[in-house]
């Protein structure tokens, strides 16, 4: 079964694509959807936590960071991480995997949640965002003391030196809870 879609120009005015992404779908005079051009058309803003949501995320001690690698690759692993203020801190090694896709991508999703046998006393939170790499300067010393201050054992495990290790910064572009 086909479609006819009219022109570019016209599928443009329908769906409300620029250009180079109509060019992306448009092949020939036949419609073929590329995933990787719609996926970077909304614009993600900076989001308030909830008091709810703020209050459970400062209480864990782990998330879950998953990050997805120019390629499609995706990567999942636990961090220990602080709340300051709206933002989401965690360190890791300056070659990480997850640093290496945010990098790339600068999108990250971290998962919050506590597990229960009665399931209606389940809890957690997935917030997307956005990711930045602190390597050095003032904020690495201030989260980095943040750090050591709820999480004892870096000090004297895996200590944080600037450039062998980053600081990722998580601003929240959107949320979903359950529980809260």
């Amino acid at each position: 079964m086909s479609h006819d879609v009219g022109s570019p120009g016209e599928l443009r005015a329908k769906v409300n694509l620029t250009r180079n992404e109509i060019a992306h779908l448009w092949n020939g005079g036949v419609l073929s959807l590329k995933v990787e051009g719609l996926g970077r058309r909304r614009k993600e803003h900076p989001m308030r936590l909830k008091k709810a949501e703020r209050e459970f995320v400062a209480y864990q001690r782990v998330c879950r960071v998953a990050t997805v690698g120019r390629k499609g690759r995706p990567h999942n692993v636990p961090v220990c991480p602080i709340l300051e203020g709206d933002r989401i801190y965690f360190a890791s090694a300056a070659d990480g995997v997850k640093v290496q896709n945010i990098r790339a991508t600068g999108h990250v999703a971290l998962a919050y949640d506590e597990y229960s046998e009665a399931w209606s006393g389940l809890k957690g939170i997935l917030i997307r965002g956005t990711g930045r790499i602190i390597e050095a300067g003032p904020t690495f010393r201030r989260i980095r003391k943040l750090l050591y201050q709820r999480y004892p054992q870096y000090e004297a495990q895996a200590a944080l030196e600037e450039r062998e290790s980053v600081i990722i910064e998580v601003t929240p572009t959107r949320t979903f809870n359950w529980g809260l």
